[in-house]
């Protein structure tokens, strides 16, 4: 009962230490798709209604965030299997996203507008 018990306080305090909280990631994202260097792949047209953005969760999953936006829009966050039947051609892909502390490491990539994006980047959160 005893090892059972520090089985189960052992994985409960992994779970504490790993999980990031979704406002954390959704703040992190934000900040991701906000970056000034990738405003100017944004082609948004005067008197169109932007379309909404996408984030393909794949290596990393964003199913607990639905506060983040771009152009007034939610940003969705279809799986592989969506983007390839509902051919999704812009989206971004995180392959790192990590928050240790008030520290986050992220790996992104993404096509916008038929233009290949890379961008490493380190954060700091206040």
């Amino acid at each position: 009962m005893k090892k059972n018990l520090l089985i189960i306080s052992f994985l409960l305090l992994t779970g504490f230490v790993f999980a990031q909280p979704a406002e954390d990631k959704a703040a992190i994202l934000q900040i991701c798709i906000d970056l000034p260097e990738l405003q100017q792949y944004y082609q948004v047209e005067p008197g169109v209604e932007p379309q909404n953005l996408y984030v393909m969760m794949h290596d990393v999953s964003f199913e607990d965030i639905d506060t983040v936006m771009k152009f007034g829009q939610p940003v969705l966050f279809p799986d592989k299997n969506e983007v390839i039947t509902d051919q999704i051609d812009n989206y971004f892909l995180f392959y790192i996203f990590e928050i240790i502390g008030n520290k986050a490491r992220v790996d992104l990539k993404g096509t916008i507008e038929n233009i290949k994006i890379q961008k490493l980047s380190g954060f700091t959160l206040s």
